[in-house]
């Protein structure tokens, strides 16, 4: 077992179960085939099926007791990591969900570009990814100094990778995917003092309230 296997094996119970309703609204109206890459237990998948009618959810999960619910839950569900291995059909979803889960890649890059091919024309990546400009992290190493990992949230210590809005439609772009939808979602109370600091810098921290960002982003119908 790796290392990053253990850690991921460590998580708290109810890491891979969450629901992800906030991730509703960044859907199409009628979402088809879908692709779950880190699916968990399938919570969202159950989630998706319950809200759609008509759709068929794929999940891909590597944590093989995480897998096993999401097995008696989804339509298909792959053990393993998302990547060439897996097999999986090109052209064959209508969409592909990354909750969560494009950070824990060593590289996006060729995660992006796997989804693009397994996506039919015209379909969408929904994606949930963690905000490093999330405000209470940026006081702790703004003011203390500090960079504490944690066993989840933005500083989850299985993250290898890390994304501001601007960075997330900027690799979404270069990936050859057009970003349609983008929003902040579980954002933070914010305390007096962030909002004397947005009065004294107005627009230059109206991305740090969230917590993550969600997005809809669309592969071409014509390739660039």
């Amino acid at each position: 077992m790796t290392e990053t296997s253990a850690l991921h094996n460590a998580k708290p119970a109810d890491y891979y179960r969450y629901a992800r309703k906030e991730m509703l609204p960044f859907f199409p109206t009628h979402p088809g085939r879908v692709l779950d890459v880190g699916c968990g237990s399938g919570r969202f998948g159950e989630l998706l099926k319950d809200s759609f009618a008509g759709i068929e959810v794929w999940g891909v999960e590597p944590v093989a007791e995480a897998q096993a619910v999401a097995a008696g839950v989804l339509d298909h569900a792959l053990l393993g990591f998302f990547d060439e291995g897996l097999q999986l059909p090109e052209s064959h979803f209508d969409v592909i969900v990354f909750n969560d889960s494009l950070e824990h890649f060593p590289d996006h890059v060729p995660a992006l570009s796997l989804a693009l091919r397994l996506l039919k024309p015209g379909g969408a990546i929904v994606a949930s990814i963690p905000n490093i400009r999330y405000w209470p992290h940026v006081q702790q190493y703004l003011f203390e100094g500090e960079w504490r990992y944690e066993s989840a949230g933005v500083l989850d210590r299985t993250h290898l990778r890390f994304f501001t809005r601007k960075s997330m439609l900027r690799e979404f772009e270069s990936a050859g995917l057009k970003v349609q939808d983008i929003g902040g979602i579980n954002p933070c109370w914010l305390s007096w003092k962030f909002r004397l600091l947005q009065a004294l810098m107005p627009g230059l921290m109206s991305d740090m309230p969230y917590q993550q960002f969600a997005l809809r982003a669309i592969k071409p119908t014509v390739p660039r």
